[in-house]
């Protein structure tokens, strides 16, 4: 890969990668792996953005792993949690902790 002005340029192919790797994103059923975004950098495809499990995390790597030919993917997807959400799984989990002691 060629920089200029420290941005990089990407080859053809390195192009292709990427909005292969969008489409097959933006056609998943789960709509957070939709908002991801990808680029190729050194011959390495990366996926970048959040959502909120790992399952998630897992679907979106899946999904475009066996597009780069050189079969490297750096995951960068972040995981994050809605604040309600972890409310939820920590009263559900005192909630079950206190049945199970009862």
């Amino acid at each position: 890969m060629i920089a200029i002005a420290g941005r990089p340029i990407e080859s053809h192919r390195d192009r292709q990668i990427c909005v292969t790797a969008m489409a097959a994103l933006g056609a998943s059923k789960y709509v957070p792996l939709r908002r991801l975004h990808c680029r190729v950098f050194g011959g390495v495809l990366e996926i970048s953005g959040a959502v909120s499990s790992f399952y998630l995390k897992q679907l979106a790597q899946e999904a475009v792993l066996q597009l780069n030919p050189s079969g490297a993917v750096r995951n960068l997807v972040e995981v994050t949690a809605e604040p309600g959400a972890l409310v939820a799984m920590s009263c559900a989990s005192s909630k079950a902790s206190t049945a199970v002691q009862a």
